[in-house]
């Protein structure tokens, strides 16, 4: 079996000599095995290993089992790191089951204990029957093709030198090399959907359909996943056309995301989640949520999903970001000639007058007549009921229409100053739009010219 994980380990290129490795160990019979194998490469292969294990706090034995890994990794010189945790009272504080509140707690160990020590690799003891039980497992959730690829042999820095060997493998290799192992008899509980899985699903199917139905799923998630990368690379060129980045945020564009393929859309979608969130399992009612958003006609409209991922449609496209969208509201006297430092949108607005002939503005400015310009100024944000005329043709409509018409996004709204008077007029939207009776008119001798410039960069959709 040794060389056997040899050949899966050189083939899956998942590490090589000189590398230094986390290895994931409960003390069952797998792990305990998966140890070994990696103590016998060890020295031909010149690896620095570093045992890491969590102690759930669930069991009678674990201290047993605990103590057990202690004896065996001083006697095989192998260093080892030990955390202990309520996975309990974290599941429940978290509103997960055990199994998922378990899983996250050990990974998220696992990375403490690979950055510590500087390692390049996680490896665990996951195995044939451990593959063809998450095949199962994902196929009666409803997953999608990636759900089927079963257990990567590599994902990141997450490593399995024992996925082609089976457990029946395993168990002849304990007993060959006499190595001690405890027994998690939880494994046996029926309440969790793994073991019932395990225990009563697969030895059906084997008895009654397909007694090779262990070797049948691994060919199959062999098979999904192969033609799963073969999917991603076409995904990956979709995502050049589609998606663009930003420093919080990733925006699809809705009219050639329209036109692609529902699966490109499905998995762009899923590749956007994942990549702003970390979360590999997005369920399909998330997925299908966010296409039906992008096919919902109008703006401004948005969802709030996990891990914190906020999905707006802003027009023509969509923006997801983890970065809460704040309100924004300011008010600041305006003295002419002078400046104002918007604090909230990070930007300066200075204004001056200017006689006509010798005023040379560009083309960002936003420019009055002075004489038209009556009280007291002041830049502020919008306010509900808000109206002005925003050019020569319209009367005096709301504000709100104008966005809208003009296809500003709601984020941007909030943001644009307003030059409003101590009398509650509207003069101008700056950098934007200047209303009717203020405008530059060929008998204007004065005018006021704002300009406005962003000093640094603040949260926005």
């Amino acid at each position: 079996m040794l060389n056997q994980v040899k050949g899966f380990i050189k083939n899956q290129k998942l590490f090589g000599p000189g590398d230094k490795i986390v290895v994931a160990v409960s003390g069952g019979p797998d792990s305990m095995a998966l140890l070994h194998i990696m103590q016998e490469l060890k020295s031909s292969w010149d690896l620095t290993l570093i045992a890491a294990h969590l102690h759930h706090g669930l069991r009678s034995q674990a201290d047993e089992d605990l103590d057990l890994l202690r004896e065996q990794c001083r006697a095989w010189g192998i260093t080892l790191e030990v955390k202990h945790l309520d996975i309990a009272s974290l599941a429940r504080e978290d509103k997960r089951s055990l199994e998922e509140m378990g899983r996250i707690c050990r990974y998220d160990f696992f990375a403490e204990v690979l950055q510590r020590h500087q390692a390049q690799y996680i490896a665990t003891a996951h195995h044939q029957e451990d593959n063809a039980e998450s095949v199962l497992l994902h196929l009666l959730r409803g997953s999608g093709i990636q759900g089927l690829r079963g257990i990567l042999p590599i994902n990141n820095n997450i490593v399995r030198p024992m996925l082609g060997i089976s457990k029946a493998q395993i168990m002849e290799y304990i007993s060959k090399n006499q190595i001690p192992y405890g027994v998690d008899y939880s494994n046996n509980d029926l309440r969790f959907t793994r073991n019932r899985i395990r225990h009563e699903l697969i030895p059906c199917l084997r008895e009654k359909y397909n007694p090779q139905l262990i070797n049948t799923l691994n060919q199959l998630a062999d098979i999904v996943r192969q033609e799963d990368d073969w999917l991603q690379d076409l995904t990956v060129g979709c995502w050049q056309e589609i998606v663009t980045e930003g420093p919080d945020r990733l925006v699809i564009a809705i009219q050639p995301f329209s036109a692609a393929h529902p699966a490109a859309q499905r998995r762009l979608v899923m590749a956007v989640c994942r990549r702003l969130t970390g979360l590999e399992g997005w369920e399909k009612k998330d997925i299908d949520s966010i296409i039906r958003l992008g096919q919902s006609p109008g703006s401004s409209h948005y969802l709030r999903l996990r891990k914190s991922l906020m999905v707006y449609k802003v027009y023509d496209q969509l923006v997801f970001t983890t970065r809460q969208r704040k309100k924004v509201a300011f008010n600041y006297p305006l003295t002419v000639p002078g400046q104002v430092y918007i604090e909230e949108t990070g930007e300066l607005v200075s204004c001056f007058v200017l006689p006509r002939e010798k005023c040379g503005p560009q083309s960002r400015d936003t420019l009055l007549d002075w004489d038209r310009v009556k009280g007291a100024l002041f830049l502020r944000s919008r306010l509900p009921g808000d109206r002005f005329a925003a050019s020569p043709t319209s009367t005096s409509t709301k504000l709100k229409e104008y966005f809208i018409k003009n296809k500003i996004p709601w984020a941007d709204r909030e943001r644009i100053p307003i030059l409003a008077s101590d009398l509650g007029r509207i003069y101008a939207l700056v950098g934007q739009a200047v209303d009717n009776d203020a405008r530059v008119t060929s008998r204007t001798e004065y005018i006021l010219v704002i300009k406005r410039e962003r000093l640094n960069k603040t949260d926005q959709v």
